[in-house]
């Protein structure tokens, strides 16, 4: 029986990983070996892979031929073969198409005999992916027969999902027919632009937006006679109600503070609205505020311009100070101050936008 030891250096579509295989064994201890001369040599708690299977190539190598049992060397016999990474051809997609990318990570790699040499055949690999180094249970695995030509191989690993490569450390361990796991796991590491969807990844450029419709209105005192009506677009149409004066309607805001791992900026202030007669019933104010306790608050922005509009439009108001939130400050509020010159003419609502940044 010939020992052997094979060499794969793997490349992902969506990671990009370098896996170094040794032998046709899983796990190798440091041992001597009958015949050394006082040095130790990896030694194999397993026979090795029987290159002489069907399909295999096998290449002589009287170095890994020894008695007592097959080493696993891990310098590679005869001359350095260099490392190849392999990449997977792009997918042409169809002009204006959008597609989701598959879950699948394709392994591409170069299976070599001991002194190097390519080999041919077909050989039943497993690809399996841990979160740790030794041990442990694999999240996913595939197993399937792979065409080896002039040693370099392609294998489709379809049997992960986006919730076992998450972000998480990981490692992959290969097996080659029945022989047992090699050893050692190889860490998985990302292509560099990958990095931006691993867990606390700073996100740029990328903006969100709350909506907090006009039907979410409450009126400002348990003695305020405004009364409304809601609309079919989830806006609210308000009246004064009996009593003169100008009334203050609030807008509860409910809004993630932390998103991504990173606190919350809140950013842009849009309020949507429209006057039925804006000589007799507008906005005169404008206050946002964060709840810094249960009995406190900072003001985010104020705005007392008289907002008139006859037909449906919305203002705008940059939100710039004490508008970073966190996992201990992020409850707001929106106050609108309605001046009511009558109880005939109404204010529609339609509701309120907020930008909201990551740092």
């Amino acid at each position: 029986m010939k020992t052997g030891r094979y060499l794969v250096f793997a490349a992902g579509t969506a990671l990009l990983v370098v896996a170094f295989m040794l032998g046709g064994l899983a796990y190798a201890q440091t041992g001597s070996q009958p015949g050394d001369e006082g040095g130790s040599t990896p030694q194999s708690t397993e026979p090795a892979m029987d290159l002489d299977a069907p399909g295999a190539e096998a290449i002589p190598d009287s170095d890994s031929e020894q008695s007592g049992g097959s080493s696993v060397d891990t310098s590679l016999p005869g001359e350095d073969v260099p490392v190849e990474i392999l990449e997977e051809d792009p997918q042409p997609i169809a002009p204006g198409a959008v597609t989701i990318v598959n879950d699948v990570v394709q392994v591409q790699g170069r299976l070599t005999a001991p002194n190097g040499f390519p080999l041919n055949g077909t050989y039943n690999l497993t690809v399996s992916i841990y979160d740790t180094l030794a041990g442990g249970v694999a999240r996913c695995m595939d197993t399937d027969p792979v065409v080896v030509a002039d040693g370099l191989f392609t294998m489709s690993l379809d049997f992960c999902t986006a919730s076992d490569i998450n972000g998480d450390a990981l490692y992959m361990g290969i097996k080659v027919g029945a022989d047992p796991e090699m050893t050692p796991r190889q860490e998985i590491f990302p292509v560099p632009y990958a990095w931006a969807l691993r867990p606390g990844a700073i996100v740029k450029g990328a903006d969100s937006y709350i909506f907090v419709p006009g039907n979410a209105l409450i009126k400002n005192l348990n003695t305020d006679t405004t009364r409304w009506d809601i609309q079919a677009n989830g806006a609210a149409r308000i009246w004064r109600g009996a009593t003169a004066g100008t009334k203050v309607i609030y807008l509860p805001v409910t809004l993630p503070a932390v998103l991504y791992g990173q606190n919350v900026t809140v950013e842009e202030l849009r309020v949507y609205y429209r006057s039925q007669n804006g000589a007799n019933s507008y906005i005169s104010e404008t206050d946002l505020y964060a709840q810094t306790d249960a009995d406190s608050w900072s003001q985010m922005r104020t705005d007392t311009s008289n907002h008139t509009s006859n037909v449906a439009t919305s203002y705008t108001l940059a939100i710039t100070q004490t508008n970073v939130l966190s996992n201990s400050q992020g409850i707001m509020g929106l106050f609108l101050y309605v001046n009511f010159a009558n109880d005939t003419d109404y204010l529609q609502i339609g509701g309120v936008r907020l930008r909201l940044g990551h740092q």
